[in-house]
């Protein structure tokens, strides 16, 4: 049986939505049309609309009651909170674009003039068995003086838990869409949304990039896990994961294909895990035995691969604020050759010893050391709150794996957070994903280090993030360059690419209606053995917008991007110029 395409597999996460949609439009958000995630408010449910005879004559009644009885038939309407467990927010983008280099050359500079609409849909569950984050834009954009560069993309960012039955079974869901470049320019640091970087920062941040050297990458995840605890003993968990991802290289045609084009990467993979954790029987010590076993579909190497890991880790609190662990296991890994690239067969012991510290309530830091899928090196997953205001998060991991399933893993940790952003749900920290790796999706199997720390401060009227983000990949196993299906350039086998992006957001509240942030992002890139042999790529960001009423929102943005190569020749520089109308509805 052929695996679901990503249309299909991604119902599953958002048919809910569907359903929902003219429902709560209609009743729910007219007792709260305020901010959305996209407009980068925390989400806050309004009351539902009271009763009260105040605008109508006695034994009459007014639309408050009529929307009030509305209200409380709604299967959407918790009676004990007064508040609608679900929201779904529909808004709409217009922009008016100018671009001084929309082909991104370095002579011959061609400026155009366009216009782009976003329209885009933000949906809120909150119930004591739901727990959902949606937000989906695409984004057609259309040029005056070049048609070729018309295109429609894709933004999506989503989380969902779901509980079928309590502590017994439940679904969790990720999603995720976006675009990003084969060169690694304009696009790094600046998709990084947040409050007050305008409603529609998704969007925007697409207009950057040339459909020439774009690459728009999909991925959802769905993992249904049953549970069942066994007293003191322990807590047995079973899980299946269905993932599929999706890279392409824009196709000739004006719409997407979906995985469908020739210049696509796509990987289906179906996971089976099966874990054990101690319970308090055990006292100070812990036991944590990890079985799964993954088969992947796909495109070149990813075409019969597989992959089981069997781990056993065991852990000793020395007091509340320490623990102790070591694991060790046996893990197997196969890719088949295809494409000219050699077959890729490991089989070898895992192993880990690490350190878990816990300062406070809110903080927890993991460091460590082992092997893991043929990758030895340090290990790190921490999350710390500084003060009441800052917090600070760090992880660090590395296997040997393909960019579309390090992809895949990065979206299944995701989650969006109170500003809209797509990070990891644990730590807190943004994402390492293709779209914003500098590296992009590329073909072949290889030993991939990543690493994500970030800070973030929040004021009464002020929002400063601090991230620095990096990706190492030593190449094992790549197609000829005739099957490489990637804009950028083919690593030698051998060869470690490296890229880190640093990158700064500073948004300010002027007052109520007034708001605007400055961003800056750095990249540096290295391919060893090629030509070009580096790249380094600066972006500014300065963004205003104004509020004209609850549901009316304008903006103003001005983007610079500026990219060097290692042959001067090959350099490019583009400035931006995006005016905008957001409604919400």
């Amino acid at each position: 049986m052929a695996p679901p395409t990503f249309p299909r597999l991604a119902v599953y996460l958002v048919a809910g939505t569907a359903v929902v949609t003219p429902l709560v439009a209609a009743g729910a958000l007219a007792a709260d049309d305020s901010a959305t995630p996209a407009e980068g408010a925390a989400p806050n449910p309004g009351p539902a609309g009271e009763t009260g005879g105040g605008g109508a004559a006695a034994g009459g009644t007014n639309e408050a009651d009529l929307r009030h009885q509305l209200e409380i038939h709604s299967p959407f309407f918790d009676a004990a909170t007064g508040n609608f467990a679900w929201k779904v927010v529909p808004a709409v983008d217009v922009m008016g674009t100018f671009t001084d280099n929309i082909l991104q050359t370095h002579s011959n500079r061609r400026w155009d003039v366009g216009t782009a609409v976003t329209p885009s849909v933000a949906v809120i569950g909150n119930t004591p068995n739901t727990q959902l984050r949606l937000f989906y834009a695409p984004t057609v954009q259309l040029y005056a003086r070049t048609p070729q560069e018309n295109s429609l993309t894709q933004s999506l960012n989503g989380y969902g838990s779901f509980t079928v039955i309590p502590d017994t079974f439940h679904v969790y869901a990720s999603a995720y869409a976006g675009v990003g470049s084969t060169t690694g320019f304009g696009t790094n640091g600046l998709g990084y949304g947040t409050p007050g970087f305008t409603p529609n920062a998704s969007g925007i941040a697409a207009i950057g990039v040339s459909r020439q050297t774009a690459q728009q990458i999909y991925s959802v995840s769905v993992t249904p896990t049953a549970m069942h605890r066994f007293g003191d003993a322990g807590i047995l968990t079973a899980s299946y994961s269905a993932s599929e991802t999706i890279a392409e290289t824009f196709p000739g045609s004006f719409l997407p294909s979906f995985g469908s084009g020739g210049t696509s990467q796509h990987s289906f993979s179906q996971q089976e895990q099966l874990q054990f954790v101690s319970g308090e029987a055990l006292g100070r010590w812990s036991d944590v035995v990890l079985l799964y076993t993954n088969q992947t579909s796909g495109s070149g190497q990813l075409g019969g691969a597989t992959s089981s890991n069997a781990t056993n880790q065991v852990g000793y609190a020395l007091n509340q604020y320490v623990t102790v662990s070591g694991m060790v296991g046996y893990q197997e890994q196969r890719y088949p050759g295809a494409q000219g690239a050699s077959s890729v067969n490991y089989s070898g012991i895992a192993y880990q010893a690490s350190t878990t510290l816990t300062p406070n309530p809110d903080s927890q830091i993991t460091l460590g050391y082992g092997r893991n899928f043929n990758v030895t090196g340090p290990y790190v997953n921490a999350w710390y709150a500084l003060t009441a205001r800052t917090t600070v998060s760090a992880n660090y991991s590395a296997s040997q794996t393909t960019n579309l399933q390090s992809t895949q893993n990065q979206v299944a940790l995701g989650q969006i957070n109170q500003y809209g952003n797509f990070v990891n749900r644990q730590t807190g920290a943004p994402l390492v994903l293709g779209a914003n790796n500098g590296l992009g999706i590329r073909p072949g199997v290889y030993k991939t280090k990543t690493l994500g720390v970030g800070s973030t401060t929040t004021y009464d009227r002020d929002w400063i993030s601090i991230n620095l983000t990096g990706v190492s990949q030593q190449a094992v196993s790549v197609p000829t360059a005739a099957d490489f299906n990637f804009g950028g350039p083919v690593p030698t086998v051998g060869s470690t690419d490296t890229s880190w992006t640093v990158s700064t957001y500073w948004s300010h509240s002027y007052n109520p209606d007034l708001s605007g942030t400055v961003g800056v992002y750095y990249t540096n890139s290295s391919y060893p053995g090629r030509s070009p042999s580096r790249s380094d790529s600066l972006g500014t960001t300065f963004s205003w917008q104004y509020i004209f009423s609850p549901n009316l929102t304008g903006y103003f943005v001005y983007n610079f991007y500026s990219t060097n190569y290692s042959l001067s020749a090959q350099n490019v520089y583009v400035d931006t110029v995006i005016i905008g109308l957001h409604r919400s509805f």
